[in-house]
């Protein structure tokens, strides 16, 4: 039986430091690469999966997995060559419906109006959903951080709610144009698959799945998600990452249904094999963007859980 696995989640690698774009620098990415491959036996979630007993790790060195969430060019432009600089194996889970449209997930729309308008002053009023607001705001700072804020509201909303106040939203703040090139394109995903990476399903468009009442279309989040990455790489991927890390019982049903081996949640802690035996809800740790690379250390190694359990958090 496979011993413990640490599963890391990456989403963007980058240089960038705008408010919006969440991502891992560069250099604590090259940090994060280089003692995980000095202090693991790093193969890839499907690997171990298939192989099952087969798999061997180290000596002193326990397996981990490498993942990435979403599909952003950036993972090609800078996480790329570290991974392979190191020898690294990895996984890419693509949100299908981004790739088509060339258009970065819905949060990251809606963080790039608030940061890049220059307008101070927001006026939703929707009778359809409920939504009323008016909002001058005093400062460029106060706008981001509002929106912020409302990014993590709407995430609990259904996806054409959110969709829709999207658009309202960009009828106030008429200024701003939504980032172009930041996703890979689909030959991009196809030379990471030929290069001998792993590449599995984000869903189609990023909704959180439990939200999506309509099993139909449920189901084509999942479905039309494998089978444009089927059309691309030639089979149907192994894997899902839910949106958000989060699903349920009915998500992880149908997920199954529509020819997914595994799906991944995030849980931050190992994933344990002879603990947990639903290979559709295995538990990924978030190696959070914008962290120093001590608190990343402290991520990757247990640190901070162990911190947590100690101050009863």
């Amino acid at each position: 039986m496979l011993g413990e696995i640490s599963i890391f989640l990456f989403h963007r690698v980058s240089g960038d430091k705008k408010n919006w774009t969440h991502a891992t620098h560069v250099s604590i990415f090259e940090k994060c690469i280089s003692y995980i491959t000095r202090n693991y036996t790093v193969k890839t979630i499907e690997e171990c999966l298939s192989a099952k007993g087969s798999i061997k790790p180290k000596k002193g060195k326990p397996l981990a997995c490498i993942t990435f969430d979403d599909g952003f060019k950036d993972n090609v432009t800078y996480a790329l060559p570290i991974l392979e600089k190191y020898k690294c194996p990895a996984s890419f889970y693509m949100i299908t419906g981004c790739i088509d449209k060339g258009l970065p997930t819905w949060p990251h729309l809606y963080n790039n109006v608030f940061e890049n308008t220059r307008k101070m002053k927001l006026v939703i009023d929707s009778e359809e959903l409920g939504i009323k607001v008016d909002e001058s705001f005093r400062s460029a700072e106060e706008r981001i951080a509002y929106g912020i804020d409302l990014v993590k509201k709407i995430r609990f909303i259904t996806p054409s709610e959110a969709d829709n106040v999207l658009g309202i939203i960009k009828q106030s703040f008429d200024d701003v144009q939504d980032p172009q090139h930041m996703m890979m394109t689909w030959n991009e995903v196809q030379q990471i698959y030929k290069a001998g990476y792993a590449v599995g399903s984000h869903t189609y468009s990023h909704p959180m799945l439990s939200l999506i009442k309509d099993d139909n279309r449920l189901t084509y989040e999942m479905v039309h998600s494998g089978e444009r990455i089927k059309e691309v790489c030639g089979s149907f991927p192994e894997t899902i990452a839910y949106p958000f890390g989060l699903t349920d019982e009915r998500v992880m049903k149908i997920a199954k249904e529509a020819g997914y081996k595994n799906g991944l949640i995030v849980g931050q802690r190992r994933y344990k094999p002879g603990y947990d035996t639903n290979l559709m809800g295995i538990p990924r740790i978030d190696i959070y963007a914008e962290a120093s690379w001590l608190k990343t250390y402290l991520r990757i190694t247990g640190g901070i859980e162990a911190i947590k359990k100690i101050v009863g958090r």
